[in-house]
């Protein structure tokens, strides 16, 4: 509409206040443009002249908007765009059960929010039952395992055993291929193993896998001492026992035979001498660990070698065929020479009589001493020694060289006997 002058009834003309207008338009305008500005939760401004109508943009401050504004029906989903609400701006708890449209004052009992029919929509209502779910074992489980709830409350565990007498399929043979659970010793994984694989693990010295099937080889196993108590195990022939264990004293009844006895306590084997023993093959050394007695002849056809300190014959004749006696033959390679000879016991006659090579007078000596040794005081033999070489060509220390004090000397070439004196 135009403005125009609008005179008052008793006002002189002079006097009538006139509107300014502008007319050039379709409508009338504001003389100056004013600015609208909205303050407060809700911001925004726009520039109004009253030419056209006005088109502001408002923005909702942040926590401006609170839960007690929302009413029941008041938002729809149209309402709510894509985008529009973030997380940001629903601030924590400001949207309760009793806020949502379509929810009673208190809620439902079991009733929960749900994805809707259509794609974007949410649905209020039951759509869960609070059944209980039972977990029942299969074979090689325990028969019942346990249950949990849909509406759990708390966390809840529940534990799975293995029974192996719950299985039913058994096989008496094992393939190289089959395979086994297990759990390894770090207690970290569940891991699957073959037969090949436990077979390899199980092979040690002697014993070899291969495709599941565990080898012993014997010519790789050590040699040991066996004792009394050791056990052997084998193979029992008439299949009563697949694998028998056996002791010594066992091994002992097993090689009784003529002129043997086994199955001593201490798992020894006795020997009858009164029956022939052809002989003794296959061994390269036999050990007698206590005292053994012969009482008959007994002849060596190969060496008699003796370890220990002392050989005692009670014999009263003793014949060597050999025409040399080594004495100190342990000596051969040490440089430490010791006194050498014969001591002859006299019995109640006397000390005993000794003829013995005295290292320290570098002579044979005779002597006596009332022990098995040999004397500290003794008397050098005079020994006969022979030259071809003149006594009187010979220098003075070659002379004494020949033999020691006492000693004699047969000169060949003069027919002369030498006697040292000093």
């Amino acid at each position: 509409m135009a403005f125009t002058e609008i005179l008052t009834k008793g006002t002189p003309a002079g006097e009538f206040q006139t509107l300014n207008q502008n007319t050039t338009g379709s409508a009338a305008t504001l003389t100056s443009t004013r600015t609208l500005a909205f303050t407060g939760d809700i911001t925004g401004t726009g520039d109004f002249n009253g030419s056209a109508d006005l088109s502001t943009a408002l923005t909702i401050g942040d926590n401006k908007i609170k839960t007690d504004h929302y009413y029941a029906g008041s938002i729809d989903t149209d309402a709510l765009k894509n985008l529009n609400v973030t997380g940001g701006k629903i601030a924590n708890q400001t949207i309760e059960d009793t806020k949502l449209a379509g929810i009673s004052a208190n809620g439902t009992a079991g009733n929960v929010l749900i994805a809707g029919s259509t794609a974007g929509t949410f649905a209020y209502g039951q759509a869960l039952n609070n059944t209980t779910i039972t977990l029942a074992g299969g074979e090689g489980l325990t028969d019942t395992v346990g249950s949990f709830n849909l509406n759990q409350t708390g966390a809840e565990t529940l534990t799975f055993n293995i029974d192996a007498n719950d299985i039913t399929t058994t096989s008496t043979a094992i393939a190289g291929t089959d395979t086994f659970i297990m759990y390894d010793a770090s207690e970290t994984e569940t891991v699957k193993v073959t037969n090949t694989t436990l077979a390899s693990r199980l092979a040690g010295t002697a014993l070899s896998a291969t495709n599941g099937v565990i080898s012993l080889d014997l010519s790789a196993a050590g040699v040991i001492s066996i004792a009394k108590g050791d056990s052997f195990f084998a193979s029992d022939l008439d299949g009563a026992e697949p694998v028998s264990k056996f002791t010594v004293s066992n091994l002992g009844v097993f090689l009784g035979g003529t002129g043997l006895t086994g199955g001593n306590s201490d798992g020894s084997i006795s020997v009858d001498t009164t029956q022939n023993i052809a002989s003794i093959t296959g061994q390269s050394s036999l050990g007698i660990n206590s005292t053994t007695s012969i009482t008959g002849d007994l002849s060596l056809t190969g060496d008699l070698t003796v370890s220990g300190k002392t050989i005692t014959t009670a014999t009263e004749t003793l014949e060597i065929a050999d025409n040399t006696i080594h004495l100190n033959s342990d000596l051969a390679s040490d440089a430490a020479a010791v006194d050498t000879g014969i001591v002859a016991e006299r019995g109640v006659d006397g000390d005993n009589a000794c003829l013995f090579w005295d290292v320290t007078k570098d002579a044979w000596c005779i002597g006596t001493n009332s022990s098995v040794g040999f004397p500290a005081t003794s008397d050098a033999l005079m020994v006969n020694k022979q030259t071809a070489t003149a006594m009187a060509s010979l220098t003075a220390s070659e002379q004494n060289a020949l033999a020691p004090v006492g000693g004699m000397v047969y000169d060949s070439t003069t027919d002369r006997m030498h006697i040292r004196t000093s």
